[in-house]
This record gives structure tokens, sequence and C-alpha cells, in this order.
């Protein structure tokens, strides 16, 4: 018969065997074979295939419990039922510690029995299946996750880590041991802990994310991850974890990190070397400002009868020799002079009182007074005459003016005085010091040093004043010049020399030559950096154009030339080109030459070009290593499927190269693109999402990060994930984002496919879920008859315990009894072998009696302590027979052995029947000694050894047959034991004696 289940039976009862066969058999649903012993039952393993085992307990050569380590050590988790008569406790607990499905014990009504034996082979067999189903499942799984390139990451509801795959140990550095149970944060780097609680709050309301994340590597090395997170809910929707794919971006971004530095690095340069053109032309344009100003000076004063009005009084004056003139003046007169510009300027001054120039001209107020006192003289003056005035601060002050030509160019002053006739009032005095914060000791002082002259005086002074003004103004004009214009020459040369040398450390410090071609002569300056930078020392050039055309490196002369003659021709603000020179060591340098044409003749025609020569090898090379490594990115990103792009804020076109079109499907190498260009490429339903995050990062700074989808020209759909960051200009302005894009499809292809596994491995959990609570409820039924037939069993043995230890009892109270009667009858008995025997049963009534009384005292009769049993026994025969007295001692020396009342019995009467026999004749004459019980147990096998150091049994006796009732008792116990027994006469008397208890 072939059934849905095939099962091996194993019992050494072969009728009950056929009877479980026939019942299992009849439902049509098993297929069951036999064996008779554990060994069969391992053979038929061995070769066919079983779904379940049934087991009995008491077997011969190994038992059920030995058997069910044997299956779970050789074939796995093959449901295994122990179907036994033997009911003990402590085998039920022995046997599920063991690993046995379901424990039944056998009884009963067979039909019944057997059903529910069937039962319990269902409910293996199925949750077996489920477990094998899900174990099944859960490897596909795994090797999924741990064949994974990506890291797995896994987090219960307090974000603890669950699971790690090794990818992502490796990633990090760590042991997959190191990583569990560490809560997710302790790995994140610092920066991003903030963030990271979002996004725990957004797993939390179920939410599924992608983002970047950077940890912290084990060797403390910062790495950036693209991170894909999804919640973990139960059936009822409540949080129970977190799940995320991990990708290593590091190097990506590390090179996106270097490529945006190489672009910045880039565009400062270039904005290093147009500030430095700036500064340049600046400095080109001021020596030529500079170099006009001095030759219209230089006109004015060389012409006899040249136009002044160029010229301010102190281009004119000889401030040192009129400063003596003046000096002496005061010294003669005691009189201020002054000599003032147009402008107010004070070019010459003396004698001035300390009250103006420590108090009036000090204070704000006072000094606005002095400043209103000179305007008002210098608009009220005629040629030829003087004004007096006295100002607010109560001081005279007197001016003629003074012409040069027909020019009004300044004025000759005298003042701060008091005339002699003025009546001088000391406290109003005072009170300015008062009202505007002077030292009233210090003002005071200062206040009576003002001189008091006559007006006399004064008008005699002013009249010498004026006649000198005339006498200078009479002066021959061009003598006046021409003595003049030797020292303004020199002025003005020193100031040129100053400003050439300004010119010269700025270039020093742009580290720039100079050139100067004389167009007319063809002759030309050449600076010592000009020559130095191709190699030349000062001297050993010659100085004309013909050299500079000459060094110029044969394939550039063209472009030069024509540079150069465009800029004549369209009088172009300057030139700006680069080119190489030969050295003197043969070889070659760029060169950033600029220049301009600073002086043309009255015809427009070129007579001076100047400009300067910028050594740019360094950059050239350093473009070249750019091009290199952009040639290298460019190769990285194209391997990591990645594109560059850069987005012009202003204009609003998007820059994208080759790597970058390839990504839409297109070709686009430098194609300038308008964000409607943009927006057509991207998914419609990501369009506004990646348009805001752009936004964003214009007008916000936030970095832009966004994964969205793009339709290629086929129809195909590619996943895209953009990152990159605003550039400001100089004024903080945006200007760029520069950013770098990746196809991700893959990652999301995979990710994607995750997740259907992570559905099919939910579905299949919930599958098995429902088997388990299908099997957890068939057990449950099973625990709770279980629990209820335990309830009926235990009350049965109670009740059982209560009438044995009653019966206990009263077989002790009977023995009492019989030990009384037998010493009654005894008084009346005169022969001694009759008396003997009476004696000997006596003792042995005595000695059954002291059995049933210990026994009565136990508090469980099915697990009694032996050794304390034994040394009862012992101590009360010895009292008993009087061997105490005689110094015969007991030494029990038993392990800890626990035995059923059954075997305590037997035992017990081994034990009384040897000790009573020593007692008797082991110690003769009062001879002193000594009596020994050891025992130990393994398993079901007792082993006791028994020995006494008294006189021994004769060599002649035969103690098996001996007509000693003990010995024979004895004998006859242990065959009832299915025990052994050995004598050993060598020293005293040694009974090895080896029995087993009862199942």
């Amino acid at each position: 018969m072939t059934g849905k289940y095939r099962i091996i039976y194993v019992d050494d009862e072969e009728t009950l065997l056929e009877i479980g066969k026939l019942f299992l058999e009849r439902s049509g649903e098993f297929s069951v074979t036999t064996a008779l012993n554990a060994q069969d039952a391992i053979r038929l393993l061995e070769t066919e295939r079983f779904d379940t085992i049934v087991s009995d307990y008491q077997m011969p050569g190994m038992d059920g419990i030995e058997f069910l380590i044997e299956v779970r050590k050789r074939f796995g988790t093959i449901p295994f039922i122990l179907f036994t008569g033997r009911g003990r406790e402590e085998i039920v607990i022995q046997a599920i510690n063991r690993g046995a499905d379901f424990y039944l014990q056998k009884g009963g009504e067979p039909k019944s029995q057997f059903a529910e034996l069937g039962h319990k082979i269902k409910a293996a067999v199925i949750r077996h299946t489920s477990e094998k189903a899900l174990q099944k499942s859960e490897e596909k799984y795994r090797r999924i996750v741990e064949t994974s390139h990506e890291g797995i990451w896994g987090m219960d509801e307090h974000f603890v880590t669950t699971y790690v795959n090794t990818r992502l140990a490796e990633m990090l550095g760590y042991s997959i041991d190191e990583m569990l149970g560490k809560l997710i944060q302790s790995f994140i780097a610092d920066e991003d802990l903030a963030d990271h609680q979002e996004k725990i709050e957004q797993r939390k309301r179920g939410e599924s994310g992608m983002y970047e994340r950077r940890f912290k590597a084990k060797d403390g090395t910062i790495r950036t991850f693209n991170v894909s997170a999804t919640s973990l809910t139960d059936e009822d929707g409540s949080f129970k974890g977190s799940f995320a794919m991990l990708t290593d971006i590091t190097l990506r971004k590390r090179a996106k990190e270097e490529l945006l530095q190489k672009n910045e690095e880039l565009y400062a340069a270039n904005e290093k070397l147009a500030a430095a053109d700036e500064e340049l032309t600046a400095q080109l344009d001021a020596l030529a400002e500079s170099e006009g100003r001095v030759k219209q000076k230089l006109d004015s004063l060389l012409a006899p009868k040249g136009d002044i009005g160029t010229l301010d009084l102190v281009d004119i004056l000889d401030k040192q020799a009129l400063q003596r003139l003046m000096d002496n003046l005061t010294r003669l007169t005691g009189m201020v002079t002054a000599i003032l510009d147009t402008n107010g300027r004070v070019l010459v001054a003396t004698g001035w009182q300390p009250i103006c120039t420590r108090f009036y001209r000090v204070n704000k107020e006072t000094a606005r007074f002095c400043t209103e006192s000179d305007l008002h003289l210098a608009n009220n003056i005629k040629r030829g005459e003087y004004v007096a005035y006295k100002c607010k601060n109560n001081l005279w002050d007197v001016v003629t003016p003074l012409y040069i030509g027909n020019r009004h160019m300044g004025n000759i002053f005298t003042g701060q005085f008091f005339y002699d006739d003025d009546i001088i009032d000391e406290s109003v005095f005072i009170a300015q010091a008062e009202k505007y914060g002077f030292d009233r000791e210090e003002y005071t002082t200062a206040f009576r040093k003002v001189p008091r002259f006559s007006r006399e005086r004064v008008t005699t002074l002013m009249d010498y004043l004026i006649q000198l003004t005339d006498f200078i103004s009479r002066l021959s004009y061009s003598n006046l010049t021409l003595a003049r214009t030797i020292t303004e020459r020199d002025i003005f040369f020193s100031s040129l020399q100053k400003s050439e040398e300004r010119l010269r450390l700025t270039l020093d410090a742009t580290d720039d030559g100079i050139w100067d071609w004389n167009v007319l002569s063809g002759t030309a300056y050449f600076s010592s950096r000009w020559l130095t930078i191709i190699g030349y020392e000062p001297g050993e050039l010659p100085g004309t154009f013909a050299t500079w055309k000459s060094l110029i490196h044969p394939e550039d002369i063209g472009i030069v030339e024509e540079k150069i003659r465009s800029h004549i021709e369209h009088n172009d603000e300057r030139f700006s080109l680069e080119f190489r020179m030969r050295t003197k060591q043969g070889d070659s340098k760029w060169i950033l030459g600029r220049g301009k044409v600073v002086e043309r003749n009255e015809k427009g025609n070129p007579v001076r070009v100047v400009g300067t020569h910028t050594d740019i090898s360094a950059r050239k090379r350093a473009d070249e290593v750019l091009r290199e490594s952009e040639k290298r990115l460019r190769l990285a990103l194209s391997l990591a499927h990645m594109g560059y792009w850069r987005y012009d804020v202003n204009s609003g076109a998007l820059h994208s190269y080759e790597d970058h079109g390839m990504l839409f499907g297109i070709s686009t190498d430098g194609h300038r693109w308008t964000l409607a260009e943009v927006q057509s490429l991207v998914h419609a339903e990501d369009r506004a999402d990646a348009e805001m995050a752009l936004h964003k990062t214009v007008s916000e700074g936030i970095p832009f990060d966004r994964t969205y989808r793009t339709v290629l020209p086929g129809g195909d759909i590619r996943w895209l994930h953009s990152i990159g960051n605003l550039s400001r200009d100089s004024s903080g302005k945006p200007e760029h984002v520069f950013g770098v894009t990746q196809d991700i499809t893959e990652f999301k292809n995979a990710e994607l496919q995750l997740e259907r596994y992570n559905v099919d491995l939910e579905r299949g959990i919930v599958k098995r879920t429902a088997s388990l609570n299908t099997t957890t409820d068939l057990l449950y039924n099973e625990v709770h008859q279980h629990e209820v037939a335990e309830k009926r069993l235990r009350k049965s043995l109670e009740e059982k315990n209560i009438l044995l230890t009653e019966i206990h009892n009263r077989v002790n109270s009977n023995l009492q009894v019989i030990a009384s009667l037998l010493n009654l009858q005894s008084r009346y008995v005169t022969d001694e072998k009759t008396l003997h025997a009476i004696k000997d049963s006596q003792s042995r009534v005595k000695a059954i009696a002291l059995i049933y009384e210990k026994l009565y005292r136990s508090s469980d009769i099915s697990h009694i302590d032996f050794a304390d049993y034994i040394r009862f026994l012992g101590n009360g025969l010895l009292d008993v027979m009087g061997a105490s007295a005689k110094g015969i001692l007991f030494k029990p020396e038993i392990q800890d052995i626990f035995v059923d009342i059954d075997s305590a019995i037997n035992l017990g009467l081994m034990a009384n029947e040897l000790i009573s026999n020593s007692l008797k004749h082991a110690f003769p004459d009062d001879r002193i000694g000594e009596i020994s019980i050891s025992g130990k147990r393994e398993g079901s096998t007792i082993t006791l050894e028994y020995r006494d150091n008294g006189v021994g049994i004769a060599e002649d006796l035969d103690w098996r047959n001996a007509e000693s009732l003990g010995l024979r008792l004895v004998c006859l116990l242990v065959e009832q034991m299915d025990g052994t027994i050995e004598l050993d006469r060598t020293a005293g008397t040694a009974f090895t004696i080896v029995v087993k208890e009862k199942e």
C-alpha cells in the first residue's frame, strides 16, 4: 500500500508493530515500514527516505533516547515521535530536550490511540515541511543578499543592526559580528547625525527614500554611500524595522570633488590673469597719463609766454626762498605772515600765534570761524589793495592778493593781533575758553601773548607786502619760468622715475617683463625680467624690434605680426595673444604677450608701442596635466556610467558633454542646452521635483541631489542620479552649478528585484505563519489534552500513593506483630536449632520493618535516595543486633543514587542479608571490624560493592548453593533484577553486585 506519508515504526514488540501498521495504513494516508530495534531502523534510514520516525523507548541494545540522539546526529531534523509505555517525567523532558517532536504514551483503546498517533504524525510532517520550505526560501534570499555587489543593512524598530551582508562589512572594514547588535548611528559620520534623525522619523512613518550618507569605517576613514532605505511593517502596519541597500560612491564622490576643484582652480587662475591684465593696463594708462601731465607742465614752464592755466601757485613759487624771506620779515616786525593759494592751502607760514595753532585751529567750531575769515578775505580783495577783517574769534586778519601774470593765484596774509586802540574785554575770551572746553590757564596765557600793533604799523607792513607782490608780478615771466623750469623738471623727472619704479615693482610682483618699441627707429627696450624669462642676461641681446621677432617661434610669427598689425590699424584698446619664444638654451617657452600703442604722430601713425611678456609655460603644462586628468576622469566617469555638466545661472544654458549626453541617449558633446530642452528629457512625473531642486540650489545654495527618470528616444526608461554644487562669482552672486549624473538603472532594477524578493519572502512568512498557526493550534490542543491527562494521572498517582502509604503502614504494623509473636514463641522453645531459626526470622522481620519504616517516611516513594536509605538500614541493623556496642563500624560510601520502591525493597533485602550474615559470622569472639557498602549508577545499571574485614567465608563453602537462607535469598533477588553477583575472599568477604533497574 502506498500512502502520502512514509513512516518507519520501531518497537521490540512484534505484535504491537503489526497492530500499529494495520491501524495506520487502514486510512490510506500512511505507508509503514517496521523495525524491531534501533540498529535495523538506522540501516533502513541509510538507504530509504522516510517522512517520520515513530519509536518505542525500552528496546534492547539502544533505547529510544539513544536512538533519537543518533538520528539527530546523522539524519538531521526528520520528525521523531517517542511512542512508549514508560510515562516517567524525566524521560519526557529528556526526549523533548533531545529534539523529539512529540511524546505519546501507549495505553488505552487501540483505535483511538493509533488515530491520535496518526494525527501527531501529520502535524509533525506539516511543521517539518513548512520549516524546510521557509529555510529554502530564506537560503535563496540569503544567497541573493550575500552575493550582491551592494551592501545590505537590516535594523529592528530601535535601529539596532540585526543583519549585514559580507559585502557591507568588507566595505566598512568590520567583521559581521562587530556590527551586529550595534545602533546604526554608531557608524554614521558626526556631520550626518542630524539628517539621520530626520530619516529615522521618515522610516517610522513608513516612507522610503534615497539619499547620500557618510559612514565611519573601522580604519577611521569616512566613506560615502548611496542609500536606498525602506520601512518594514507587520500585518497591522506597525513599524518593525528598516531595510537598506548601500552603494559605495566614495571614489565617484572624490572624482567629482576633484573635478569641481579643478574647475574652480582653473576659474580662479583665469580670474587672477584677468585681474593682472587689468592691473597692468591701469599701470600703462597711469604711465601714459603721468607722462602726458609732465609733458604738459614742461610745455607750460618752458614757453616764455606760455599758458600757466594748468599750473598751481606751488608749481611756480620757490617755497624755500620765500619761507626764508618771511621768517626774516617776522623777526624784523614781530608780525605773522603767510602765503596761501586760492584753494586755501598754506604754502608759506611763519610767526603764528599759539592761541590759533593750539586752540582756534584745533577746535572744530573755532576752526570753522578761521575758514570763514579766509574765505571772506579771499572774496573781497582787489589787486594792489589789502583788506582787514576781524574774525569771529575776535582777532584781526589782513590780506593782499598775489597775481602771477594776469592770474590771481594766491594771497599774502598777516594777522592774529589786536590794534592798540582796541578795547579788549578779557572776560569775553575767558567765556570762549569755557564754551569750547579750552584749558583756561593755558588759553589765558596764549591770549595774553597776542601782540598789539598800531594801525600805522600795520599799514606800513601791508604797503610793503603790496609792493612785494607787485615786484613778484613784474618780474620777467620768462626768467621766472626758466628758473622754475629747472626745479620743476627735476621734480617731474623724479616723479616719473618713482612712477616707473612703482610700475617696475608691480611688474616684478606679477613676474612680467616689459618691452618698449620705438616704431620710427626700430629700437626697443627689454627689461631684465623680459630677458631672464628666455634665459638671457642684460646686454646679451641687441635692443631692436628685429631681435624680438627673431626669437618668436617660426610657427607663431605669423599670428603675432597679424595681431600687432590689426591693433595698429583698428586702433584697438590693446592686444593680447599667446605664442612661443625660443630660449637661450634652445627650447621654447609659452608667453602671454600684451601691449598697446601709447603714442601716435599728427597723422595718426604709431610712434611708440609698449607692452609686457608673462611666462605662462607652467600654466600651459598645468593645462596639459588638467586635460590629461580630465581625460582620465571622463574615462572613469564613462566606466561608472557618469557624465559631467555645468549650468550657467545667468544665461540659463546647460553645458553638457558627450558622456552626459549618452546617459540621455543622444550625442551632446559641448552642446548648450536650455532648461526647456533639459525638461523635455526628464520623465514628466519627475520634472517638477527636479526643477524645484535646481531652483533651491541657485537661490539658497542647497546642493542639488535628485534621482529621476529619463525617456530615451526608443521609449526605454532610464534611472539617473544627479548631484551638483553652486559656484559664486567674486561678488558672491550665483554663477554656475557644476555637477555629475550617474546611470543607476541597474541599481534601481536590483533594488526593485530585491523588493520583489522581499515581498515574496513576506508572503512566504505569512504563509508559513498561517501554517505554524495551524500547527500551533494543533499543538495547543495536544498540550491541552496532555495537561488534562496529566492532571488525571497526577490525581490517580496521589490516590495510589495514599493507598500505597496506607498499605505500607499496615504491613509495617503487621511485621511488628509478627516480630512480637516470634519473640513470644521463642520463650517456649528449648530446641537450639529451632530457637536459632526463630531468632533469624525475628531479625529478618525487624530488618524488613526498618525498610518499610524508611519507605513510609519517604515523601516520594517513586524516587528514593538510596544512599540515605542504606545508611538508615545499616545503622538500624547494627543497633538491633548489638553490633555497635561491640565496636563494629558501618561505612556507607554510595554516590547520589535514586531508585524506585521496587528496587529499594530488593536492594534493601540484599543489604539486610549480607550485613546480618557478617554480624553473625565475620566477627567471632568479640572481634571488632568494619562493614562498608559503596555504589554507583550508570544509566539503569546499579553496581554495589559490599565488604567486611572479618574472618571471611571458607574456601570449601559453595556459597551459591548454601543451606543458609540468607545467601540464597540474595542470589534470588539478584537474579530477579537481571544482575550478577561475585565473591572475593582475598581479604575478608567482598561481594560485587551488578543489577539493572527496570523501567
